[in-house]
C-alpha cells in the first residue's frame, strides 16, 4: 500500500519510515475534529507508541536513488511522516496489518511537495513510479509481509505508471 500527501512548504520529497500513535490532537482535521492521544491509546490500547513500515526502507531507498540518478530530484528518508492526517493515516494502515501479523506492515507513505507547473508534475510522476519499482524489487528479495509474488520484469508496473502518464497529459 502506497500512501502519498502533500507536504506544502517544503520543495522535496520523502519517503517515510514510521509513524507515531499519538500527537493528532493538536490540529483540527477540515471538519474541526480533533483526534485526541486518549482516543488513539483506546483505539490502540496494545499497539507499540511507534509502528515502522515492514519494507526494508534503505534497500528501497537505495534502489529508489539508483532509479532516480538521471534526474535533479531532492529525495530525502525520513523517520516519521509527522503529527497530523499524514501520521495517521500512516499509522492506522499499518496498525491494521499489525494486528494480523505484528512482522507484516506492506505500507509506505511518500511525502510530495507543492508541484504546481506540468514539468514539476511530470516529475513527480516519475519519482512515483520509479518508487513503486523500487518497492517491487525490494518485495522480491526481502519481502514486506503482504506475500505476494511480483511480475519478475515489472511489466505490470510499467504498464500502471504510462497509463497514468496517458491520464495526466489528458488534464494538463
Amino acid at each position: 500500500m502506497l500512501h502519498i500527501g502533500l507536504s506544502t512548504g517544503r520543495t522535496f520529497y520523502t519517503l517515510e519510515k514510521g509513524a507515531r500513535r499519538i500527537g493528532y490532537g493538536a490540529i483540527a482535521d477540515v471538519d474541526g475534529y480533533h483526534f485526541t492521544d486518549e482516543e488513539a491509546k483506546k483505539q490502540w490500547p496494545n499497539l507499540p507508541s511507534v509502528l515502522k513500515t515492514g519494507f526494508k526502507t534503505e534497500d528501497v531507498w537505495q534502489r529508489l536513488r539508483k532509479e532516480l540518478s538521471h534526474l535533479d530530484a531532492d529525495v530525502r528518508p525520513s523517520e516519521d511522516a509527522g503529527n497530523f492526517l499524514c501520521g495517521f493515516i500512516y499509522y492506522t494502515s499499518m496498525a491494521e496489518y499489525y494486528k494480523l501479523s505484528e512482522k507484516e506492515r506492506p505500507v509506505i507513505f511518500l511525502h510530495v511537495p507543492d508541484l504546481p507547473t506540468k514539468g514539476k508534475l511530470d516529475q513527480g510522476r516519475e519519482i512515483t513510479c520509479a518508487l513503486i519499482r523500487a518497492l517491487v524489487e525490494s518485495n522480491k528479495h526481502f519481502g514486506a509481509g503482504n506475500g505476494t509474488e511480483e511480475n519478475p520484469d515489472g511489466e505490470h508496473i510499467r504498464g500502471i505508471c504510462q497509463e497514468t502518464d496517458a491520464n495526466f497529459s489528458d488534464i494538463m
